[in-house]
Order: C-alpha cells, then sequence, then structure tokens
C-alpha cells in the first residue's frame, strides 16, 4: 500500500479551473446549497450518478482539492490517465471492493482531506437511480466521517448515456450535510443504507416535468433506440429505429412516436403507442422481461463477439480475439480464442446487480486484474442482456 499523497496543487488547480469555466458558461451550473463550503477537514460527500459529467460540477464547487472514486476501467482507458493520477483520483473496480481500495479511501480522511464516492458506480441510462450495493451503509459507518450528499440534477438530459450528443441547458447541485460523525456510532448500517438511497434516489424525467429546461437539441434523441429496443405497440424486439433526430419508428408495425423539446415523447398519429418518459417504456420492456425469465428457469443468451481486454501499458482497450458468450442466471461464459490461445471460462455473476455498458455498444466484465469489453455481434442487443443481469440480481 503506497503512502497517501495530496492531489498535486497545480495540477488540481487546473482541472478545478476548467470545470468552473465548463459548469458557467456550457452546463450553466446553479449551486442551491453548499454546506461544504466552510468544512475544514476530512469528511465524504455522497453523489447520485446521472451522467459522465457529474463530477465536473461538483469539482466546481469545492474550493479544497477532494479525492475522487471512479470505475477502474474508466481511469485506465483514458489518454489523461497520469493527469487523473496527479489529481488524486482513486480507482477501484465496479461492484467489487477491496481491502486494499478501502484502505486508500480510508487513508484520504486520515489525512485530514474529503472523499467523493458515487455509490451506484455507473451513470443511468433511463434517467432513473441505480440502486447503490447494500454494503454502502457499513462502507459509511465504518469511515467515520461526518457526511454530506451531493444531489445533482439536469445531467442526465444534458449528456445522455445513449447519445453522442452534448445539450446546452441548466444543472443544478445541492450540498447538505446528512450525518454528523457523532450520531453514526449509534445507527445501523443498515438504516444508513435505507437513508442514503432515499437521499440519491432521482428520476430525472419528473425533475424535467418540474423544471421544464429547454435543452439546445432536446429534442435529438438518436442513440435512445439502443435503450428502448421493444416496441410498445406491437411488442417486437429490436425492430426500434430512429427517424431523423427526434422520432423513434418500428420497422415492424410503423409504430411512431417523436421527441419534444423538453425530451418528452408524443403520439406523431392516433394509432401510435407512446410512453410520454422514456423512462416508463424502460419499465415496461424491463417487466417483460422479467416476467420471461422468471417463468423460466433456463433462460439464458448466447452471441459471438469480439473482445477486447484493457493494456495498462497503452491506457486504452486492445481486441484480444473473439469468442461465442453466453449468459444466465449464475454465470457468464466464454468459449473462444483470445491472446491467440483458447480461451474457456465461466465466471459467477450472481452478486452482481448490473455490468458496465455502452448501449448498442458492449458490455464489460471486470475480474480481478483482468477486463474484458465484450462487444456483441448484433449491437442493439446489449440492453437485453444488461436487462436480463439486473433481473437475475432481482430474482437471486
Amino acid at each position: 500500500m503506497n503512502k497517501y499523497k495530496k492531489p498535486n496543487l497545480l495540477v488540481y488547480g487546473v482541472f478545478r479551473l476548467i470545470s468552473k469555466i465548463a459548469s458557467k458558461f456550457v452546463f450553466n451550473l446553479k449551486v442551491n446549497r453548499n454546506e461544504t463550503k466552510k468544512v475544514k477537514g476530512s469528511y465524504v460527500l455522497i453523489c447520485n450518478h446521472e451522467a459522465s459529467i457529474d463530477f465536473i460540477a461538483l469539482a466546481a464547487t469545492q474550493r479544497r482539492r477532494i479525492n475522487f472514486v471512479i470505475s477502474n476501467s474508466f481511469y485506465q482507458s483514458l489518454k489523461v490517465n497520469p493527469f487523473l493520477k496527479a489529481c488524486g483520483v482513486i480507482p477501484k473496480q465496479q461492484f467489487q471492493t477491496s481491502i486494499n481500495d478501502l484502505k486508500r479511501m480510508k487513508q484520504v480522511v486520515d489525512n485530514d482531506m474529503p472523499l467523493a464516492i458515487y455509490p451506484a458506480g455507473m451513470m443511468t441510462e433511463n434517467g432513473l437511480s441505480t440502486p447503490i450495493p447494500s454494503s454502502t451503509g457499513k462502507f459509511v459507518k465504518w469511515m467515520e466521517q461526518d457526511v454530506y450528499i451531493a444531489k445533482i440534477k439536469g445531467t442526465y438530459l444534458t449528456n445522455p448515456k445513449w447519445s453522442s450528443k452534448r445539450r446546452k441547458g441548466k444543472i443544478e447541485l445541492d450540498i447538505y450535510k446528512l450525518y454528523d460523525k457523532e450520531e453514526l456510532k449509534n445507527l445501523k448500517a443498515d438504516d444508513i443504507y435505507k437513508t442514503v438511497s432515499e437521499h440519491l434516489d432521482f428520476n430525472s424525467y419528473l425533475d424535467q416535468e418540474e423544471r421544464r429546461v429547454i435543452y439546445k437539441h432536446g429534442n435529438n434523441i438518436v442513440g435512445l433506440e439502443n435503450v428502448l429496443y421493444k416496441c410498445p405497440k406491437c411488442h417486437k424486439e429490436f425492430t426500434m429505429t430512429s427517424s431523423g433526430i427526434d422520432h423513434l419508428v418500428c420497422k415492424e408495425c410503423g409504430n411512431d412516436v417523436h421527441s419534444d423539446k423538453y425530451g418528452f415523447l408524443e403520439k406523431t398519429n392516433d394509432d401510435s403507442v407512446c410512453y410520454k418518459y422514456p423512462s416508463d417504456w424502460y419499465n415496461e420492456i424491463e417487466n417483460e422481461l422479467f416476467e420471461e425469465i422468471k417463468s423460466n428457469p433456463h433462460f439464458e443468451l448466447s452471441q459471438n463477439a469480439k473482445i477486447s481486454m484493457i493494456d495498462y501499458d497503452k491506457h486504452a482497450f486492445v481486441s484480444v480475439g473473439e469468442a461465442k458468450v453466453v449468459l444466465n442466471s449464475k454465470e457468464i461464459v466464454f468459449d473462444g480464442v483470445i491472446k491467440s490461445e483458447r480461451f474457456n471460462e465461466v465466471f459467477s455473476i450472481k452478486s452482481f446487480p448490473i455490468l458496465p455498458f455502452s448501449p448498442g455498444k458492449y458490455l464489460e466484465f471486470q475480474n480481478g486484474h483482468d477486463i474484458y469489453r465484450i462487444y456483441l455481434e448484433k449491437g442493439q442487443e446489449v440492453m437485453k442482456w444488461i436487462m436480463a443481469i439486473k433481473c437475475f440480481y432481482k430474482l437471486n
């Protein structure tokens, strides 16, 4: 275990300056409250996670240097990795926290510095909060620090996970104290977990219903078909396609919906079946899949895929081979050729509520040091695999 080093004053100063400029002129950040503004000493910031730009807004509000905990996959695959390291970023495997990860995080607060964590581990693909690990309560109690919540709104619709188009809109951030460290001593970990979950919970479309922010290019829903892959009218899978920038059309039955300037969906004609909130459409697809899996204990998905792995020296994913990949309720199976050698491995997924993924492109599986990026032959099916993993976790 390396001795803790504070984020480099100069490098972190550049990062914070860039964050402030971007937050003000690109994201139109509004800070409703910031109860950490005058806090000295260590504390833990627990943050909800709507989009990849969340940490930029948070960094812009913090006068002091702060250590962020982020996904190791994201950390290792960026060319600016040395910059992140100098900023004191702590990488950890998603949904797998090692003893060394915990020690590194504890070192931060033991050295009188703030620590920021995103328990959900992943940005939302549907505007709904991702459940946080049940171990969060134990972690908070173990840290023995004052706890603050950083609740952000608006980043999902500013930078949707399913879109390559960033929008200019309005972001709000509310930072407030949740627990005093003395108070934590008398609380049960389960109760802490429930309370933190409630405070991190969000629904971006309900928030947008209240806020009514008009985002530049906010009606552009190209890419959303990779999340909403099942037609709400004929219930056929993988028939949804984008038409223009603001329509989703079913290739099978012609069901046609379009987006308004707020990001809500509307019927294009009287015969269309439509959910106003994409999150409601998403829930309907997942509920139908859950019932299908529940009624079929032998349910599985399989597909040929190209496999890439993280190269820790190049800080990039590199192609390593191809394999048939099978997913069932207990495991993910690889059968193919990786790094020019026969590869037949079975990995348990019982403890995984979800896997990292990019809609329409790939999903990732992490096994210790090895991070596999799985490019399914039929990319649009990625979302069904992810939903299946969520359903397996619920049933298990």
